[in-house]
């Protein structure tokens, strides 16, 4: 499906206009118009700058299971973080100190408990003594037994929830500690702000496993399987595929591919990676700069600068960098792709 684009439609194109537009054949751009429209072109190449049939860019995540979070066992108020994203710490160092009334009742509330399952633990002891003496039926030992495993796992479960925690300088402070070692990733709560109970105020990963997560054309996505190497363009290391995803985005036409990178490396949550795959399509395309490629629902298209105007060409992506895609379509070496000005022709196509 090819369109012709002018700019004059970019100055207040009315309807009529709009349907003439649309049957027109050959719509002629002016040195002006094309300034106005702040139209660049590049390109289009057979081989030069353009990349392997195999390699997208990746972003670095945390795989699942690689991160846990930190919660608070009360309603609270942060006061401060003690931490930073990165900051390596260990289990039972704290790094947050909060504020909550529940926290001096916690403590009188964990004494009673365990009071109380001393008293039990004492009284089913008594009844046991008591029934072997022939004073105390079988039933009442048993109750006294249950009571008294009763109170125990309730003064358990209580201290249990403040090991997490130790008290701080003032009436109602308490730090939170780590429970296990790792790295900072993520503070989630800023200071001042409220905390309920359970609610995960940092994020801890083990800091040593990273996954990439890279959309693949489809056409690629088919060729590849869990356990293939994949080159990481910068390092010059491998990592391997470990999942694929089984849907395609309708929007990209994209299948999410997961990569396990290598451990030592100085990844980070966000990082961008261009990854290089072993297999790759048969398919030949030529190259253009990536960001001439513009996306109307499913199609994935670029426009063509042509001597009499503008063309929207529907193009298959084989291939994509941060700097270029290889794709296929109508197009030829030589022809020129538009890299600037795109918002404002979209626009045009989405209102014709």
């Amino acid at each position: 499906m090819i369109f012709k684009i002018v700019s004059a439609a970019l100055f207040g194109m009315t309807a009529a206009f709009a349907a003439g537009l649309a049957q027109a054949q050959e719509i002629g751009l002016t040195a002006a118009q094309r300034k106005a429209l702040g139209i660049e072109s590049a390109v289009v190449s057979s081989s030069a700058q353009r990349p392997e049939a195999s390699q997208f860019t990746g972003q670095v995540i945390i795989p699942p299971g690689g991160s846990f979070p930190v919660t608070s066992p009360f309603d609270a108020v942060l006061i401060e973080n003690l931490a930073v994203p990165g900051f390596a710490v260990e289990a039972g160092r704290p790094i947050a100190r909060l504020y909550s009334p529940d926290y001096e009742a916690s403590q009188t509330e964990l004494e009673t408990r365990r009071l109380t399952a001393e008293h039990m633990a004492e009284l089913a002891e008594r009844a046991e003594a008591l029934g072997a003496l022939g004073l105390r039926s079988r039933e009442e030992i048993e109750e006294a037994r249950h009571e008294a495993t009763a109170a125990a796992l309730e003064f358990t479960t209580s201290q249990r929830s403040l090991s997490i925690v130790r008290a701080g300088a003032g009436t109602g402070e308490f730090d939170l500690l780590a429970r296990r070692s790792g790295e900072v990733a993520q503070l989630l709560v800023q200071p001042g702000a409220s905390v309920a109970r359970a609610q995960p105020v940092l994020l801890l990963t083990s800091g040593d496993e990273f996954w990439l997560e890279i959309p693949v054309s489809e056409t690629i996505a088919e060729h590849l399987d869990v356990g293939m190497t994949v080159g990481l363009v910068s390092s010059g290391r491998t990592g391997e595929i470990v999942a694929t995803s089984p849907e395609i985005d309708p929007i990209t036409r994209s299948v999410n591919v997961y990569v396990a990178l290598p451990e030592g490396g100085r990844w980070r949550v966000g990082q961008l990676i261009d990854a290089q795959f072993t297999a790759a399509s048969n398919q030949r395309g030529v190259s253009v700069p990536a960001r001439a490629i513009v996306r109307f629902g499913n199609d994935t298209a670029v426009f063509v600068d042509r001597t009499d105007g503008v063309e929207l060409v529907n193009v298959n992506i084989l291939s994509q960098n941060r700097s270029f895609a290889m794709v296929t379509g109508d197009l030829e070496p030589g022809d020129e792709v538009i890299v600037s000005g795109l918002a404002a022709l979209k626009n045009i196509v989405e209102a014709g």
